[in-house]
Parts: C-alpha cells; structure tokens; sequence
C-alpha cells in the first residue's frame, strides 16, 4: 500500500518541481491501493506542488451533445475518466473551467487566472483556451498507467497545425450551465475524425531527441512529456505528414 509520502518522493523522482505546471492522466488501478484511495494520490499532487497548479481532466465529450445540449460546470465528469477525476473536480478549492466538452479541473497557483475564458472558445482545445496555456505555461503531463493515446493535449496540436477534417465544419448548439446557475450560449464545433488511438506513434520520436522521461507513480508505468517538447516534435511531424496520425 502506498503511502502520501511514497508518492510525493516519486514525484520527485520524475524531475516534478514544486512549481510546476502538471496536467495528470492516470489509472488508479495500475498506481496500486493507498489508505484513502483517490483522496491519498490527488493529496500527493497538491501539497507536492505547493507553489504550482496540478490539473485533471473534467470532459463531458461524450455525454454533452445536440441531444443533451447542457454542460453543467457543476454537473459529474464523464465516467469514462474513472473515479479520481470525478472527486477531484468536487474538491474544495478546486477550480472547473467552462468549456461544456473538454473542461478542466485545477487546484493551485493562480488557478482563476488559468481556468478563465473557456465559455469564449468554440474548439475542443483551443490555442487561446486552457490548452493554449499549458502549452505557454510549459506544463508537463503525466501519465501514469496510461499511453500516449490519452494524451489529449495532442489533439491541440492536430487543431492547430490544421489537419484537414480534424474538426466539424458547423457549430453544435450547447449551452453551459455556469458556477452561479445562470445559463449561456456556447455554439461549439466538435472532433469529426480523432486519432487519439494513434498517439503512439509519436513515442519513437520523443524518445529520440529525449524528450519523455520514464518511471514509476505507485505501481504505474509512468511517463512525463512537457507541452512545450510535445508540441514542437508533434508539429514537425505534422509538418512532413499532416495525416502522421490517422
């Protein structure tokens, strides 16, 4: 059983600092059984990260459509994402942005400042929303128990570099459901052809210009990629294959 304490000292052991920027995609499975479950891992992200911002997704893809229109900010996370997203995103001090299909939970420095503005963009992962930030905010992702394939930063990149029928080219009429109960407008356009399943065919290029990191979060097979070496690698092989992933 692990411990807070094992945890935070295997943070350390990825090269995790105490201010950085770290976007977590786990399975709590393969990290392993601790006292307090999913409370003991994201306790270990907070206080290991006492001046920095620790984020989790929050989506609602899959449940938030032309037939249920509504994302409510306050509403459950998809349940695919498993159990630890769902707690985090109801934690005290926690912070949910607004985007009604791709959100994010965050906890931590200048967390308002990093969730703001997502009712104002209208693509899964925006370059001028929560993505586009951890991407100048130089965060790194972890993913622990999980491959590349839920990576969904990269999806940003797909969005950005214009791969040809990546998004829908018409807005879906959703609304968001904001913090205080007052209801808005968000036309959205949604992925038409992801390739998330594909993602791992980045890794080779990663590992070759040393650009990922590997080790241990409990029992998990871990990885750590910052944004900033993520992007430009995904980019220029975007650059020489803008189909690389499908």
């Amino acid at each position: 059983m692990h411990t807070k304490t094992v945890l935070k000292n295997q943070l350390k052991n990825l090269n995790i600092e105490h201010n950085d920027t770290v976007m977590l995609h786990c399975s709590l499975r393969a990290i392993g059984k601790t006292e307090n479950g999913a409370d003991d891992v994201i306790d270990a992200f907070c206080e290991y990260l006492s001046s920095g911002l620790f984020i989790v997704p929050a989506f609602t893809w899959d449940t938030v459509n032309a037939e249920q229109p509504l994302f409510d900010v306050n509403g459950d996370v998809t349940e695919s994402l498993g159990v630890l997203p769902q707690i985090f995103s109801k934690r005290k001090g926690v912070l949910r942005s607004l985007h009604p299909t791709h959100s994010l939970s965050a906890f931590g420095k200048a967390v308002a400042g990093f969730a703001a503005g997502e009712e104002n963009v209208d693509v899964p992962c925006a370059r001028d929303g929560c993505y586009g930030k951890l991407l100048d905010l130089n965060a790194k992702i972890i993913l622990a128990g999980v491959t590349l394939n839920r990576c969904t930063f990269l999806h940003g990149t797909e969005d950005w570099m214009g791969v040809p029928g990546y998004l829908t080219d018409y807005h879906q009429p959703l609304q968001i459901k904001k913090h205080d109960g007052t209801i808005i407008n968000r036309p959205m356009r949604r992925h038409a052809n992801s390739s998330s399943d594909n993602y791992d065919r980045i890794l080779p290029h990663l590992k070759s210009q040393s650009a990922i990191t590997f080790g241990k979060f409990g029992n998990a097979d871990c990885m750590v990629i910052s944004t900033q070496n993520l992007n430009t690698i995904a980019s220029e092989v975007l650059a020489k294959d803008i189909n690389f992933f499908r």
